[in-house]
């Protein structure tokens, strides 16, 4: 399991598009993350803010949890279609930026 390293801020994670689930201004979205959790999604390119899948679901993101530091990767199919290639961008793509930086470590528990 991947967590950000102790010595980085959580503010620093807005450099990567993580901020704070109230300050993501999304009405519905079902998940309930920890208090604290700093948070990316998946958007949606034709209407803007989050992409969403089934029952208000975000069809891909990636909590910070604000104890433990882990991240959570989640990626949610809709009906028959399925998530890979390209819309897992969001996560590939910042985990390697992140892991570039050397702003994460990898947990042995």
């Amino acid at each position: 399991m991947l967590k950000v390293k102790d010595n980085v801020s959580f503010e620093k994670l807005r450099d990567y598009g993580f901020k704070p689930m109230e300050e993501w201004g999304e009405d519905g979205i079902n998940i309930y993350p920890r208090k604290g959790s700093y948070l990316i999604f998946m958007m949606d390119s034709d209407e803007g803010g989050v992409m969403y899948a089934e029952d208000d679901l975000p069809m891909c993101y990636i909590e910070i949890d604000p104890e433990t530091r882990r991240l959570w990767c989640e990626a949610m199919p809709c009906c028959t279609y399925h998530i890979g290639g390209d819309e897992l961008d969001i996560i590939t793509d910042t985990i390697y930026k992140m892991a570039q930086d050397g702003i994460l470590e990898v947990m042995n528990d």
